[in-house]
């Protein structure tokens, strides 16, 4: 029984042995292979810069479309209201004078 305990033992203690091995390289060579990576990208960003990000525009999120319609139907109010306060009264009614009087220096 001695040699066959012996042969079993020294089976088991070489096939852990070599399985711990295979862990600790496949390990290593993970980590040496993101080291050498990331070293990589930090030359390469030193060597060959970035070009710039152009900053984003600012812009309004609208909740829904409803509120989208609601403001487009206000801007066009404001709009309309606007052309109606800034309309000059006088200048009107001297061109209304002045098509009037052509019409009627016409029928003469």
């Amino acid at each position: 029984m001695g040699r066959l305990t012996g042969a079993l033992l020294s089976t088991i203690l070489v096939a852990s042995t070599t399985y711990l091995t295979t862990v600790h390289l496949r390990t290593y060579t993970t980590t040496i292979s993101h080291n050498l990576t990331t070293s990589r990208h930090v030359l390469d960003s030193l060597h060959h810069p970035a070009t710039p990000v152009r900053p984003l525009r600012e812009y309004l999120a609208r909740p829904s479309m409803v509120e989208t319609m609601k403001d487009a139907w206000n801007s066009e109010l404001e709009k309309a209201v606007r052309a109606v306060h800034t309309w000059d009264v006088r200048r009107g009614r001297e061109r209304v004078e002045e098509l009037v009087g052509g019409l009627l220096a016409e029928k003469k």
